[in-house]
């Protein structure tokens, strides 16, 4: 295509599982997964080729209160990314045609994000949470400039952020990226 070429793919927002609050009397379990996959490919003669792949918020599970069992729970998030960006261009000459290709750029990526309420286990609990990303940017330019970028703004696996996570006897704490 003699023209300019862009492809864009954003995901605004993949939760697992969002939770207002949560409370179990004796045992209790929650588990939330989300994978969010963009790709963009884009490919231009003569012209530039853009391609953005962007997710801006990627989190297993969410919770906007507290999360309460009585005696035993879980409680697992896990957040993948799967993102690809490429461009190609044929150009007239370096620095006049331009290829890029963009991964990431703004997203953050949560496990677990119970950083808004108090995470309780009467007696024992179990509180994992995971992040992976697989991000790969690919940019081609023949007779023209080429650039690609991946770019990881945060990947967390448990966001407490000043929470309290408590457990009456025992605990297993698990956190990945």
């Amino acid at each position: 295509v003699d023209a300019n070429a862009t492809a864009t793919a954003t995901n605004t927002n993949a939760d697992g599982v969002e939770l207002t609050s949560f409370t179990a009397g004796t045992t209790g379990s929650v588990s939330g997964t989300t994978t969010s996959t963009t790709t963009a490919t884009a490919s231009s003669t003569d012209e530039d080729a853009d391609a953005t792949a962007i997710t801006t918020n990627a989190t297993g599970v969410t919770s906007a209160g507290g999360f309460t069992v009585g005696t035993s729970g879980a409680l697992s998030g896990t957040a993948s990314l799967i993102q690809s960006a490429t461009s190609t261009t044929v150009g007239d000459a370096p620095g006049v045609d331009v290829s890029n290709a963009l991964v990431g750029g703004t997203q953050t990526t949560y496990g677990l994000d119970i950083a808004t309420g108090s995470t309780t286990f009467g007696t024992t609990g179990a509180v994992t949470g995971t992040t992976t990303a697989t991000q790969t940017a690919s940019a081609t330019g023949t007779d023209a400039q080429a650039d690609a970028d991946v770019d990881v703004a945060a990947q967390t696996g448990i966001d407490l952020d000043g929470q309290t996570l408590s457990t009456g006897e025992s605990a297993s704490i698990t956190a990945s990226t």
